[in-house]
């Protein structure tokens, strides 16, 4: 697998050379992997009604899941499901989050404190990231901050 990871960045210049490398780690890495994860978003012209997407995770063994927001209906599906989930905030509230100091405390007890009870919703980090910083850096958990 090395072999293969040097070959390919040989035949690549610049950030195309790094964004293999960044794949080729990925997929050593997943071999080792406890669990399989996907990202759900909620931006789309068809959205699927949360519980069905909730029954295809549990179908196909999927134990964790990011949320690229806290949409109510979303994170409420996921309760007394046992899968673990981590929710970001909205690319659109991080300016507010980083500069009001009330901001992220209400931010959070709307969107992860009352979820977190007896059968509730298994939040296990929450991630201030912007999209594009968090398809850099890909399964890096940068900024993540445990919930218990």
């Amino acid at each position: 697998m090395m072999m293969m990871m040097m070959m390919m960045a040989g035949a690549f210049r610049g950030g195309a050379c790094l964004s293999m490398v960044v794949v080729m780690l990925l997929l050593m890495s997943a071999q080792t992997a406890s669990g399989l994860g996907v990202n759900w978003g909620t931006i789309s012209i068809n959205p699927l009604p949360p519980g069905y997407v909730v029954k295809m995770l549990q179908a196909n063994g999927i134990n964790k899941v990011k949320l690229f927001d806290a949409d109510y209906d979303v994170v409420r599906s996921l309760a007394n499901t046992g899968i673990e989930v981590m929710v970001a905030a909205p690319n659109d509230m991080l300016y507010s989050l980083a500069n009001d100091p009330k901001a992220a405390p209400a931010w959070v007890k709307e969107n992860v404190t009352q979820y977190l009870f007896n059968g509730g919703v298994k939040i296990r980090w929450v991630i201030l990231l912007t999209l594009l910083t968090w398809l850099t850096l890909a399964f890096v958990s940068y900024y993540c901050v445990p919930t218990r």
